[in-house]
């Protein structure tokens, strides 16, 4: 998740020097004039590959080891605000916020990355009920430039995250705005994904899109989507989603009056969260599935 646009190479050359307590003049001497490197920290214009090299040795340091370093620090912000992330999908809050506030956003040296620490950080703050829902869809919308979605043929990992955290919440308040939008990520040969493991987040896709149409109470839609996420996931052997998945479809089949098939694929769903391991989301879904199912619990397997 590395940045490389010429605006963020500069900047990292800039605190090199600083870290080296060398101004800029005795930096600079005999290679760029003052007026050049500041154009050059702007992104205002390049310089030379043999300008870059003298550079690199009035720091001490191989222009090698400056890239090298340049793309580790990227890398090291972005593992830093992932495992904020993990905190935040796993629903432990307030690890997620123990994590983000040791961040400091100021030190983040790529947009891409600033743009993830603002999604944790607005997500968290959601969840935890510091956010309201319109101001918190409103700020995630800025945040990839919603207003401009559907120009778009390729989607970043981010931005599809992004889609999805928006639609729950707008589910959660009745408002399917993105709806349309999901459904277009989904659609075979209609988008390529800029990034080859997006393909993990296709399973989130159908199941938010298969919650939707069960608020619409559309179940018909909702089975057939969630057995297209189901086989999505048995064809490329992902787990996570496929409980959401199956107990969307035994939820449509229960509002169809199909007992048998929505007791199989509860049944279904109870033992996908056995692999997964989650005593407490187990517990959550099987309370869910007594309150809804009513009589016809007793053929659910809770073991």
């Amino acid at each position: 998740m590395v940045e490389t646009k010429p605006s963020l190479f500069p900047s990292f050359i800039e605190n090199l020097r600083l870290s080296r307590n060398m101004s800029r003049e005795e930096f600079l001497k005999d290679i760029l004039s003052l007026r050049q490197y500041s154009r050059f920290l702007k992104g205002e214009s390049e310089i030379s590959n043999k300008k870059l090299l003298l550079m690199s040795d009035r720091l001490d340091l191989s222009i090698f080891h400056i890239y090298n370093a340049f793309y580790n620090s990227s890398d090291h912000e972005y593992n830093n605000i992932h495992e904020a992330y993990i905190y935040l999908a796993d629903r432990h809050l307030d690890k997620a916020t123990e994590k983000i506030n040791l961040i400091n956003r100021n030190d983040i040296l790529s947009s891409y990355n600033k743009k993830f620490y603002d999604y944790v950080v607005l997500a968290t703050a959601h969840r935890k009920g510091a956010k309201s829902p319109n101001d918190v869809i409103s700020d995630l919308k800025s945040l990839i430039n919603y207003s401009s979605i559907n120009e778009r043929e390729t989607y970043s990992w981010l931005e599809i995250v992004i889609l999805i955290e928006i639609a729950g919440v707008e589910r959660r308040e009745k408002r399917y705005t993105t709806l349309s939008v999901l459904e277009y990520c989904l659609s075979e040969n209609k988008i390529n994904f800029s990034d080859k493991s997006n393909y993990l987040l296709i399973p989130p896709l159908y199941s938010q899109v298969a919650a939707i149409y069960g608020n619409l109470k559309q179940y018909n839609k909702v089975i057939t989507i969630a057995d297209n996420g189901i086989n999505y996931c048995r064809k490329y052997g992902i787990l996570n989603s496929i409980a959401h998945l199956f107990f969307y479809k035994a939820s449509a089949e229960y509002d169809l009056k199909k007992y048998d098939s929505a007791v199989a694929s509860a049944n279904l769903c109870m033992n996908a969260l056995n692999v997964e391991g989650n005593i407490v989301k187990k517990e959550k879904f099987s309370k869910v599935f007594k309150e809804e199912f009513g009589d016809i619990i007793n053929n659910l397997k809770n073991d």
